[in-house]
């Protein structure tokens, strides 16, 4: 308990918060309110900014879980350079490229093929370091070893190829269309997206809530080679957590009830 109350006691301080307000407010009214619900909080130091570097997977993990689903699926995953990292572009066109989409490569290679009900990409972006994931939800009766070896293989053909001019194109339009959707709200994904969350998320990173026109250029700036670089570097197959959850067994007939 003392380690929970010197945490709180260092990081939870007025000097250590930024407060967002978005709409259509009065401004002096807003300030007067502030002041009313937070003017009472202690003033305390503003904590040191410690900095951390979170190194790759040094080598391959795997592990299997059984839960009570109707299909097997296989989770991909790699730690990768922390939001803002002059790399993130890169990779964030890469995980698009992979599968935004059913014209994305995992989505022709492993749906339309029938190896898998879904796939999907994502990217976990953080301070000390990101996260990207693959998930392949299995067909019913392909084994999970194929799904996995499909995964692979199309992992390594865009390292060693690189994606092609209108996979780019298509990856950069859908990165702009997603940011466009996400900024005609106030407010969204648990307060990282919309006008507000965007704002308030550049200021905590780069403390320049004005910085999303330049970050929109560095992106489209990339190229095809950036992105197979990136791929090649931090998504490596033999680099990486392998999550497999399969089905749970059923209990055997006439068994303890």
């Amino acid at each position: 308990m003392a380690d929970v109350r010197a945490f709180f006691a260092a990081y939870y301080a007025p000097s250590n918060a930024t407060l967002a307000l978005a709409g259509d407010i009065d401004v002096l009214q807003a300030k007067q309110l502030i002041e009313r619900y937070f003017g009472s909080l202690p003033a305390r130091p503003r904590p040191e900014r410690r900095h951390f570097t979170t190194p790759p997977l040094a080598a391959a993990d795997r592990v299997s879980v059984e839960e009570p689903v109707s299909l097997a699926k296989v989770t991909l995953a790699w730690v990768v350079p922390p939001a803002f990292s002059p790399e993130e572009a890169a990779i964030e066109l890469g995980t698009h490229v992979l599968g935004a989409g059913k014209a994305s490569r995992l989505y022709r290679d492993l749906v339309v093929s029938g190896l898998a009900a879904s796939v999907d990409t994502w990217l976990d972006d953080n301070e000390l370091a990101s996260v990207v994931g693959i998930d392949a939800m299995v067909s019913s009766g392909v084994p999970v070893e194929k799904v996995e070896r499909a995964l692979e293989q199309t992992l390594s053909r865009l390292a060693s190829d690189g994606p092609s001019a209108s996979e780019l194109a298509r990856a950069k339009k859908g990165i702009f269309v997603n940011l466009a959707s996400s900024l005609q709200l106030l407010n969204s994904g648990g307060g990282e997206g919309g006008r507000a969350g965007t704002l308030q998320k550049l200021n905590h990173y780069l403390g320049d809530p004005g910085r999303l026109p330049a970050e929109m250029q560095h992106l489209a700036a990339v190229g095809a080679s950036d992105v197979q670089k990136a791929v090649r570097d931090y998504l490596p197959v033999d680099r990486r957590l392998t999550v497999i959850t399969l089905p749970k067994s059923e209990p055997a007939a006439g068994g303890a009830r």
